[in-house]
C-alpha cells in the first residue's frame, strides 16, 4: 500500500505532462487497473510513456 505522500509525489510527475491533475488521476487509476501487480514507480513510468508516446 502507497501512502499519501507517495501517491501524490506520483501525480505531480505525471501533471508535468498533462499539465492537468485530474487528468493524470485518471489516466494513473486506469494503468494501476491494469496492472495490479506492479508497483507504483512502474505504473508512473508506464502512464508516462503511453503520454510521450500518443503525442507523436
Amino acid at each position: 500500500m502507497q501512502t499519501q505522500a507517495q501517491v501524490a509525489e506520483a501525480l505531480k510527475q505525471i501533471t508535468r505532462y498533462t499539465h492537468n491533475r485530474q487528468t493524470s488521476a485518471r489516466l494513473l487509476y486506469a494503468v494501476r487497473e491494469d496492472n495490479r501487480h506492479q508497483t507504483l514507480q512502474w505504473c508512473v513510468e508506464r502512464t508516462i510513456a503511453q503520454l510521450v508516446r500518443d503525442r507523436r
